[in-house]
Order: structure tokens, then C-alpha cells, then sequence
């Protein structure tokens, strides 16, 4: 019935503003080349996963930025590595770039005939590690091996070294070791001098020394004429004992010696009467 109608009946009449054609109608011909706008949703995609790799990469180096810098680093020692003093220091002193943490830090000093010198716990002030020394410090080359504890909790350690030419007492400003004097032997003192008695020390009389008989010269002086005194009345006296023994002899009846020597009556005769 509409092919019935003349061609102009069919002609549509002026579209209303606002009014669109059916969607049908404004799909594109199979020939027609595709707009640049259809992939624009994917492209979208594709960026932004890219900033977002971005983005954690970059969050992970700032994180691990600060993790790395957190191991502390020694900056200097007193005394220097390698130097060499008149004497060993009181003390050696550890500078660091950041502070460390008390645990874990530990600082050793040894001597050159071996000791260790270092005494007692570090001190830890700001970014500074001190540890003391105590004892007889020789002459000689001094080790020191330390190792801290950074802030994260990394140890790190290292060592270092100096020469003392001269021995020393640690606390005394650098003054020499007295040497020391030797004592004399025991010998005579561990020997007891023998001990006398109570009853012994009564008995017995301390002796003393003599020189020898001395002289004196006044009572030598008086004991000659004395002596000579004493030896004539001696003499005097038996001269007059022998003369009173001679007078009393005739007396008793006893017959006095002759001239010639005879005891015989001075007639020739015998006792017996005289001789035919």
C-alpha cells in the first residue's frame, strides 16, 4: 500500500529539536575505519600500572635508604692508627658518624707483652666510645679491637693500633714505672738467736769482756816499799827466833857442840866413864 503512494507522500516531514536518529541508524559502515578513541580505555590501564610500578620502586629505595646509612662508621681514634707516643694514654676514644647503643659495644685494649689494659665497660656519649685503661702500661705495641652496636641493631666492628716508647702507670700523667729496690736476704733473720731459760738466766752469770789485768801506777808506787817492809820484819823476826832456840839448848841439859866437833865430854871420855 505505501508503494501506492506517491514519493513525495513518503518523504519524512522536519524532525523535532532535540530528536536524535535510532542508534541503528549512526553505526558506522563495516568499511569504515575505526576512531582513534576506541582504545583509549586501555591505554588508561596500562599507565597507570606503569605509575604504580614506578611508585613502589621508589618507596622501596627511600625505605631502604635510611637502612643503609643507619650502620654507624668510625670517623677517628685517639690515639691515631698507627702512631707513636712517648707513653700509652689513659684512655682510648672511638669517634663514630651516628651514636651507638650500649649493648653489644664493647672496646679491648692489649699490651705488648700481652696483657689486657683495657678495665671496666665503655662510656658512650653522643657519637664518642671511651674506654679506660688501668695498670702498668709497658713500652711497646698496643692492639685495639672494637666492636659497637648501630642504631638498627647491626654490629660493627675493626681494630686499630699505636707504640709507647716508654712504660708507664696508667693514671699517674705519664710518669716512669718506679724501678724497684732489692731487699736484702732473710738468711740471718730466719735464724733464731738461742734463747736461755728463766731458771739459766738465774744461774748462770753474763760474762764480760776483759782486756787484761791493768795497772795501777800509785798502788805500784806504795806496794814496793810495803813488800820490802814486810820482807825485813820476815827476816828480823827469824833471827830472833833462832837465838832464843840457841839460849834455851844448855839449859835442857843438852850437851853444846866442841870446838872440834865432838859431842864427848871435853876430857876424852865417853859417857860411859873413861877409857883403859
Amino acid at each position: 500500500m505505501l508503494d501506492d503512494m506517491p514519493r513525495t507522500a513518503r518523504r519524512p516531514g522536519p524532525r523535532p529539536h532535540g530528536h536524535h536518529a535510532p542508534a541503528a541508524a549512526r553505526v558506522p559502515s563495516p568499511t569504515t575505519p575505526p576512531s582513534a578513541g576506541a582504545h583509549r580505555p586501555g591505554s588508561a590501564r596500562r599507565a597507570a600500572a606503569g605509575l604504580l610500578v614506578t611508585l613502589v620502586l621508589a618507596a622501596l629505595a627511600l625505605v631502604g635508604a635510611p637502612a643503609a646509612q643507619a650502620h654507624n662508621v668510625l670517623r677517628s681514634t685517639d690515639p691515631a692508627d698507627g702512631t707513636t707516643l712517648p707513653f700509652a694514654p689513659d684512655r682510648v676514644v672511638l669517634t663514630f658518624d651516628a651514636a651507638a647503643t650500649a649493648l653489644g659495644t664493647e672496646v679491648v685494649v692489649t699490651a705488648a707483652d700481652g696483657r689486657v689494659v683495657s678495665s671496666g665497660a665503655p662510656t658512650l656519649a653522643d657519637a664518642t666510645v671511651t674506654q679506660p685503661l688501668a695498670g702498668e702500661l709497658p713500652a711497646g705495641a698496643y692492639t685495639v679491637l672494637w666492636r659497637v652496636t648501630s642504631v638498627d641493631g647491626h654490629p660493627v666492628e675493626g681494630a686499630f693500633g699505636f707504640v709507647a716508647t716508654a712504660a708507664t702507670v696508667a693514671g699517674t700523667g705519664g710518669a716512669p714505672v718506679p724501678t724497684p729496690t732489692p731487699t736484702p736476704t732473710a738468711t740471718a733473720a730466719a735464724t733464731p738467736a738461742p734463747t736461755a731459760t728463766a731458771g739459766e738466766d738465774a744461774a748462770s752469770p753474763v760474762p764480760t769482756a776483759t782486756t787484761g789485768p791493768t795497772e795501777d801506777p800509785q798502788g805500784s808506787a806504795v806496794a814496793g816499799p810495803l813488800l820490802v817492809g814486810i820482807g825485813g820484819a820476815l827476816v828480823l823476826a827469824g833471827g830472833v827466833a833462832a837465838g832464843y832456840l840457841l839460849r834455851r839448848r844448855p839449859a835442857d841439859g843438852t850437851p853444846t857442840p866442841t870446838a872440834g866437833g865432838a859431842d864427848g865430854p871435853p876430857d876424852g871420855r865417853g859417857p860411859e866413864g873413861p877409857t883403859d
